[in-house]
């Protein structure tokens, strides 16, 4: 039996917001929508974006990371889209806004953070080294994680957060 798999992951993703609030979007489009406590859609919040190309090194980084040194089986055959899904995760803060992480990188090849308010409008972006994780935002304070440094040990990054 032969298999064909795209190895970029797609999905939906949801969370609960500060004030019970719910979120949810699917990571094809840049599209989020908001409920409320009763589980009525409130705000549906849509941003334009250009997509990312899949480079061939990209390709082959993620084949290995996927695959490992035995390489792909001989019964999946790897159908890659051209581009990045639009969004990899977000996050929400304790105030009502939410954090986009997205696949645009810049010169140094950070990857772009889209900042949202808890209205849902679009406010900044900053950028991240791709191996930090934005998991959790508190008290004006964004917490990153790196799985492992060079001794195998997993490290929380704590940066002050100033509004201007």
């Amino acid at each position: 039996m032969h298999r064909e798999l795209n190895p970029v992951s797609e999905w939906y993703m949801y969370t609960v917001m500060e004030d019970d609030r719910f979120i949810w979007g699917r990571n094809t489009d840049y599209e989020f929508t908001i409920l409320n406590q009763e589980l009525k859609p409130i705000k549906k919040i849509i941003k334009d974006y250009d997509p990312v190309k899949i480079t061939k090194e990209e390709r082959e980084k993620i084949i290995a990371e996927r695959f490992g040194e035995r390489g792909v089986p001989a019964f999946i055959t790897l159908k890659f889209p051209d581009h990045y899904t639009p969004w990899l995760y977000f996050i929400c803060d304790d105030v009502g806004g939410f954090y986009v992480r997205t696949f645009k990188k810049n010169d140094q090849g950070h990857l772009k953070c889209d900042y949202f308010d808890k209205d849902g409008i679009y406010r900044l972006f900053f950028f991240l080294p791709p191996e930090e994780l934005l998991y959790y935002i508190r008290n004006n304070k964004a917490y990153s994680f790196i799985n492992e440094n060079e001794d195998g040990i997993p490290i929380v990054i704590r940066y002050l957060m100033e509004w201007r």
